[in-house]
């Protein structure tokens, strides 16, 4: 959820996730009717969403590196394994 810049403007838009893993933006307005909708939101959460400031400089090391790769080259056999470096 949140404000997107489209063509110079503002507007709020919140997102719902469907079927698929899929994204759908839904368009609540700009100015006065997103903040409305803005604050909505903020109160339907509660505060259940910290902001990205207050996340601890090493929650993202935690998890160690992100690599996307990896499941696909655990599962693959070595004959399968495509020649190169990076994998």
């Amino acid at each position: 959820m949140g404000w997107e810049t489209r063509r110079g403007k503002r507007y709020y838009y919140r997102k719902e996730w469907i079927k698929g893993g899929r994204v759908r933006s839904i368009y609540c307005g700009g100015g006065e009717r997103g903040a409305r909708a803005e604050a909505e939101d903020e109160r339907r959460r509660g505060g259940e969403v910290a902001p990205v400031e207050t996340m601890p400089a090493a929650a993202p090391a935690a998890h160690g590196t992100f690599d996307p790769f990896r499941r696909l080259r655990e599962s693959m056999a070595p004959s399968q394994k495509p020649k190169g470096p990076g994998w």
